[in-house]
């Protein structure tokens, strides 16, 4: 290990071709015309398919419908959308207008209280960016109508179909975008306490699919796969606009046909002959323990040649175990493909080199110092993550932010074209998150022979199945819930080796019995499925004065984890000692 500074910067300049979104997509049009742009899968005959031509037209049907909304430049509208057509046709026609769309997950709880903490969560979102206007779907309407009373901003909310009715005609559409403008407003989790708008421009989100595009050697040639929901920044500007800029199909999957059955997710790449996939670490680890070998007979992945492994914490064993069970289907390990990015740098940071397999380095065979505010010092198996895209550069910081040198664990900062503008009203935040023209990311990491590794976070974000929640979320919902002060629970996330992913936990202040709890978990995790998209894995009902806090009777979330990480250790101690 050196002891200069280490700095990993690409050699490889930033130079997208375009400067909008929709220009992008209006050349694609032209040039690739009625070519297989997008394909929604729902696994009959009711297939729908889009060319890039089709994806333009639909997409200027909507901005010739939006035109009739007063909307002015830059005002938000919300994408309460499925994925399907009317995703990316909404999400241009709201861009060739000049405003900016806002993707937000479509209600998949529609009863009783969950409606309305659903509805709850979304006004605060609407009132957060002053949204103008919602499109969603027909169906979907009648459910999101008391927004317009909740919320002053929100003055119409759209029917998808009726937008395709009203706006097939032959009226001009200006392309309005501006590349410095907002491409769009990415929230970063379900927010119920405080909701984090991350404000992406034109030119950096377009910075970084042509980033991701040269880092991969991506073309027309490929075919890609995704179930991610598009919603979310790895679906979204990982496959939607990805494949649009680098002009090669891409099929879609629902979320749930794989976390269902997914098996579907492999079969599907060995039929389609599909080139480009990418999931977070737990579908890696799903793929291991419920794809039987009954199952793969037949599939044939060697033409997956780049399975990227990201959006949460890179569990190697699960990679590992992947590349071991599905070689007997021609699954390459080069094709693994780990990856580091974050919704406040549009997605992708770093990707695991091309040329070199991805390795592990071990904490028992490598010399790392600790100058992070971290807890413990970091131990176990650590993925290299890549080096950085072109046009950006990494470097591993202390806490007066001083570069550190190769095997120092520190804070992650990086200089990126494709860094977020801030976070939406919010000056102090967007503040401590942008400093010095370096984007700090709140995670924790090392550099190694030129390569980056990550080994925790400094901020409390919980990473679960590739999903970001903030755990004042959580503890907001769960407070509410029921009828209690948030200072009296706190929320955390542990690493799960054999989920691959990790575990919520609560734990909440309170005298009620043992089956009061049981009944009171259940209704929690209700609420935080319909609200949030996650449940607890582990809900304990403490004593009152059992969370840590500090001097002023604050508590201190990341002490309370540390004291139930070596709880749950001290019993496994005990359990191990008394074994015969």
């Amino acid at each position: 290990m050196t002891h200069a500074p280490a700095l990993l910067r690409s050699p490889l300049p930033c130079t997208p071709t375009f400067q909008t979104l929709p220009a992008l997509l209006a050349d694609a049009a032209s040039r690739q015309g009625d070519a297989l742009f997008a394909r929604f899968m729902d696994g009959g005959a009711q297939d729908v398919t889009l060319s890039f031509a089709g994806a333009w037209q639909g997409a200027r049907r909507v901005a010739r419908a939006l035109g009739t909304q007063d909307l002015k430049a830059g005002d938000p509208v919300i994408v309460l959308l499925p994925t399907g057509p009317e995703f990316p046709w909404a999400f241009f026609g709201v861009q060739l207008v000049g405003a900016v769309p806002v993707p937000y997950p479509a209600p998949f709880l529609a009863r009783g209280d969950e409606r309305e903490v659903y509805l709850e969560g979304l006004a605060k979102v609407v009132d957060h960016c002053q949204a103008k206007a919602l499109i969603t779907l027909q169906g979907l309407c009648e459910f999101v109508a008391p927004l317009t009373e909740r919320c002053e901003s929100l003055a119409a909310i759209l029917a998808s179909e009726r937008l395709d009715e009203a706006g097939n005609n032959d009226a001009e559409v200006l392309d309005r975008a501006h590349p410095d403008g907002l491409a769009l407003l990415q929230y970063t989790s379900g927010p119920a306490h405080a909701p984090h708008g991350v404000m992406l421009s034109q030119r950096g989100v377009l910075a970084n699919v042509y980033g991701i595009g040269v880092a991969l050697g991506l073309g027309p040639q490929d075919v890609g796969l995704s179930w991610l929901p598009l919603f979310q920044d790895m679906g979204l500007v990982g496959a939607l606009l990805v494949s649009l800029y680098w002009r090669y199909p891409t099929h879609y999957m629902r979320p749930e046909s794989f976390l269902l059955r997914p098996q579907l997710w492999l079969q599907a790449i060995s039929e389609l002959g599909v080139t480009l996939s990418a999931a977070p670490s737990f579908a890696y680890r799903m793929c291991v323990r419920r794809i039987r070998d009954k199952q793969m007979e037949g599939m044939d992945l060697s033409r997956w040649r780049v399975a990227l492994n990201g959006a949460e914490p890179i569990d190697p064993e699960a990679a590992e175990a992947f590349v071991d069970k599905f070689a007997a289907a021609g699954f390459r390990k080069d094709a693994m493909r780990p990856a580091y990015g974050l919704a406040e740098n549009s997605l992708a940071v770093t990707i695991a080199r091309r040329e070199a397999p991805w390795r592990v380095e071990d904490s028992n065979s490598i010399a790392l110092t600790t100058h992070a505010p971290a807890l413990e010092p970091p131990t176990g198996r650590f993925v290299s993550i890549g080096v950085p895209l072109p046009g950006q550069a990494v470097a591993i910081v202390d806490a007066d932010g001083q570069q550190l040198a190769e095997g120092c664990v520190g804070s992650i900062v990086i200089d990126s074209p494709s860094a977020m503008l801030g976070y939406l009203r919010d000056e102090a935040k967007s503040a401590a998150a942008l400093q010095g023209g370096w984007l700090h990311t709140g995670d924790l990491g090392f550099i190694a022979d030129g390569e980056l590794f990550i080994v925790g976070r400094s901020k409390d974000l919980i990473i679960k199945r590739g999903r970001n929640t903030y755990p004042e979320d959580l503890e907001d919902v769960a407070a509410q819930i029921l009828g209690i002060e948030t200072e009296s629970l706190v929320a955390f996330a542990v690493p799960n080796a054999e989920a691959g992913t990790e575990d919520l936990v609560l734990l909440i202040e309170s005298e009620v019995g043992a089956q009061d709890s049981r009944e009171r978990t259940k209704t929690l995790d209700t609420a935080l499925l319909a609200h949030l998209g996650i449940r607890s894995d582990v809900c304990v009902w403490v004593g009152s004065g059992t969370l840590v806090r500090d001097l002023d009777g604050r508590k201190l979330r990341q002490q309370t984890r540390s004291a139930y990480l070596r709880g749950v250790q001290a019993a496994k101690d005990v359990e191990t000692a008394s074994e015969p």
